[in-house]
Parts: C-alpha cells; sequence; structure tokens
C-alpha cells in the first residue's frame, strides 16, 4: 500500500529467534473517509497456532467492523463497538476449539482523521509519539510487573468475554511520527533509543525495518513489530 498525500508509514514485522511469529501488523487508508488511517499492532497469545490465529483476527475484524460502524457511529463509538465484537469473535473460537484454548492478543490501534488522534489499546503492544525530537508514550501496558515475570498480562482481547480497552485522544502536528510495537521491541530498546531510531531522515520503511533490526541485536527473545506512520500533509 504506498503512501498518500496525508501520511507516510512503513511496517517491518519478524519472528526473530521464535519460530512463528505470532504478531500481526497492518496500515490502513481512507477507511471511513478519504483523509483518515487505521494502524494496528497485535501480538497473539496462546501459543503458536492459536497466538497467531488471535491476532489476525483481531487486525481482519477490527478493520471491517469499523469500517462499516463508521457509517452510523463517531470515531469513539465505532472503535468501541468494533473492539467489543472482535473480542467476542476470538472468545467464541477459543471456548470451542480444544486447539485454540487460551487464545487472545493485546491489541493497539492508532485512528487518524483530520488533526485528531485516538487510541485504542489493550495489553503491552504500544505507541509512541515523537514529536519535535521528544518521545511520548502514549498507552500503558496492561501487565503485572511481577518479580521475574514482566509480561504477566491483566488485560488482553479475546482471553475473557468482556474486554476493557482503553481510549485516548490528542491532537496531532505535522510532521509527528506515531510508532506502535510489540513488546519484543520496547522491551529490549529504551526510550533514547527509540526516538535516535525513529528520528531519523530517512523514509519510513527502512526507519520500521531499522528498528526491529535494533531489537533482534539487543538480544530480543520475542517477535519484533514496528509500524511507523508520520503525518505528512495538511489536515
Amino acid at each position: 500500500m504506498p503512501d498518500t498525500d496525508y501520511y507516510l508509514y512503513g511496517i517491518a514485522t519478524l519472528p526473530g529467534r521464535r519460530a512463528v511469529n505470532e504478531d500481526s501488523a497492518g496500515v490502513f487508508t481512507a477507511v471511513a473517509q478519504a483523509d483518515d488511517c487505521l494502524a494496528i499492532v497485535a501480538d497473539g497469545l496462546g501459543g503458536h497456532r492459536g497466538g497467531r490465529e488471535a491476532s489476525n483476527l483481531a487486525v481482519r475484524e477490527f478493520v471491517a467492523r469499523y469500517r462499516a460502524l463508521t457509517a452510523t457511529l463517531d470515531t469513539h463509538s465505532a472503535a468501541q463497538e468494533a473492539l467489543a465484537g472482535v473480542n467476542q469473535v476470538i472468545h467464541t473460537r477459543g471456548s470451542r476449539d480444544p486447539n485454540m484454548a487460551q487464545m487472545g492478543t493485546t491489541f493497539t490501534a492508532l485512528i487518524l482523521i483530520g488533526s485528531q488522534a485516538e487510541i485504542v489499546h489493550i495489553g503491552d503492544t504500544r505507541a509512541y509519539r515523537l514529536r519535535a525530537g521528544r518521545l511520548e508514550q502514549l498507552t500503558h501496558d496492561h501487565n503485572l510487573a511481577m518479580v521475574g515475570r514482566p509480561n504477566v498480562l491483566y488485560r488482553a482481547l479475546g482471553t475473557d468475554s468482556y474486554a476493557e480497552a482503553d481510549h485516548e485522544e490528542c491532537a496531532v502536528q505535522l510532521h509527528d511520527r506515531f510508532l506502535l510495537c510489540s513488546d519484543g521491541v520496547h522491551g529490549v530498546l529504551s526510550d533514547t533509543t527509540l526516538a535516535a531510531l525513529l528520528g531519523r531522515a530517512e523514509n519510513l520503511q527502512a526507519c520500521a525495518e531499522h528498528i526491529t533490526e535494533a531489537a533482534l541485536l539487543a538480544d530480543s527473545q520475542d517477535n519484533v513489530t514496528a509500524v511507523i506512520v508520520e503525518i505528512a500533509g495538511k489536515m
């Protein structure tokens, strides 16, 4: 999918040292109107098969449901209802198929429309914004900071019949760069390193690839995914 007059973007996702990539990601433009953009990163849980299926379902189902719901609902309500529907699909699949038991996924979506951004988030994938050289984390990890077990999630999509997600709104400016990434990236790269990599004056596909490569060089043991979107045109 090419860049648009409004947005530039890049996507990189690698299995890293794992046999299967359970991360899923995508960037979709003109979803509900000509000047919008929807970026998503999801990191599957529940074993190779179930995790991969859950993250794939989350991306596909959310885009389809959000697109349909925006015909009658505002952005926030459409995103909220879409995510509830996705949660039910994943939860039902995991409950009925023994091979998919305990399947679930983290989920972070960035919706850009005009001068506004909405972030829908559950789990420990993250969204960041780089503005004028300053990196800001826009999401809060839903995991228990237990000694020796930092990745124990207390919220995820599909693991229960009801999913409580965070919804945040913020204004955007020209040349803002947003990074969505899985914990295989942010778990090994500091904010200082992420800011430096994200701020490189290069095309965003190369930038996303450099971030995932840096995570692997930093000995990430997980799948690594980075999605970058830049506000490139006047809203």
